[in-house]
C-alpha cells in the first residue's frame, strides 16, 4: 500500500508539473455583448511556458461590454461589483493545466452564457440604494463594530461589513475611510466574501446584510447560499494539497 501511495504521489507531481504553453499579457476587447469572441491570432503573440494557463473575463452589464485578459490571475473565482453610476460588473477568473492554452476550452460557451444574462444595473442598484446610500449625509454616522457595539464614524468614514458566505459568519465590521457605497462578492473554493460599504446610520447590521443577500439572490447574481452562479470554473489541486489528501487516505488504513 505504501509503495502504491508514493507511486501515485510521484505520478501526480509529474502530471501537475508538466509545462504548457499559454498566451500571456494580452487583452482582447472591449467587445459588445453581441460580438462573438474569436481566437486573438496576431493580436496575442506573447507566450509563456509554465504549469497552467490563465484567463479573466470581465462583463460590464451597465455598458453591455466585455473584455478577455490572458495571464492575469492565478486562481479560479467569481467577482461581482455593484456601485453607483450605476455600475455592475461580473468577472470570471479561470486557470487550468490540461494542455496548451487549455483556457480556450469552453471559453466561448461561457461567454455566450454570461452575455445572455439580463442583469439590469440600474434596477439592481435602485434596490440596494435605500439600504446603503444616504445622499444627504453631511456629518458623522453611527455603525456597528465586530462586537456588535454602536460606534461613531467621522465625516470621512463609512460603515463596512465583510461576511463569509462559506462559513456563514461576519468576518469584519466597523468604520473605515471612504466615500463610495458599494456591494461586492468574491467567491472561490478557498475564500468567499460578501462586502458592504454604506453611509447610512447603523447600515452594517444583520438585517441589512440579510436583505442584500436576498436582493442578490432574487436577481440571480448568487444562489440561495450567497455563492456563485457562473458554474464551470475549475480549481486545480496543488501538489501539496494532493499530497496531504493521499497521506490522509493512507493513515486511515492504519
Amino acid at each position: 500500500m505504501l509503495v502504491l501511495v508514493f507511486g501515485l504521489l510521484l505520478t501526480a507531481n509529474s502530471g501537475l508539473a508538466a509545462e504548457v504553453q499559454c498566451i500571456t499579457n494580452c487583452t482582447v476587447g472591449e467587445l459588445q455583448f453581441g460580438d462573438a469572441f474569436s481566437f486573438p491570432g496576431t493580436q496575442c503573440q506573447q507566450r509563456t511556458v509554465g504549469s497552467d494557463c490563465t484567463v479573466r473575463v470581465n462583463f460590464n452589464y451597465h455598458e453591455r461590454r466585455y473584455t478577455v485578459e490572458f495571464g492575469k490571475n492565478r486562481s479560479s473565482a467569481d467577482f461581482i461589483y455593484i456601485s453607483p453610476l450605476p455600475y455592475l460588473s461580473y468577472t470570471i477568473s479561470h486557470f487550468c493545466s490540461d494542455g496548451t492554452d487549455c483556457v480556450f476550452s469552453n471559453l466561448q460557451k461561457k461567454i455566450d452564457k454570461m452575455v445572455r444574462r439580463t442583469y439590469n444595473a440600474k434596477d439592481i442598484y435602485d434596490q440596494l440604494a435605500p439600504l446603503i446610500k444616504n445622499s444627504s449625509r453631511s456629518g458623522p454616522i453611527q455603525c456597528y463594530n465586530i462586537k456588535n457595539e454602536i460606534v461613531k464614524c467621522s465625516r470621512g468614514q463609512i460603515c463596512g461589513l465583510s461576511y463569509n458566505q462559506k462559513e456563514k459568519e461576519i468576518r469584519a465590521r466597523g468604520c473605515h475611510s471612504g466615500r463610495d457605497t458599494r456591494v461586492f462578492v468574491y467567491d472561490s473554493d478557498y475564500y468567499t466574501a460578501l462586502h458592504i460599504d454604506c453611509n447610512r446610520n447603523l447600515c452594517n447590521d444583520e438585517a441589512t446584510l440579510t436583505r442584500i443577500k436576498t436582493i442578490l439572490t432574487e436577481n440571480a447574481l448568487t444562489d440561495s447560499n450567497g455563492r456563485r452562479l457562473s458554474a464551470g470554473t475549475k480549481e486545480i489541486f496543488s501538489f501539496p494539497l494532493l499530497t496531504f489528501a493521499l497521506i490522509s487516505a493512507l493513515i486511515s488504513f492504519f
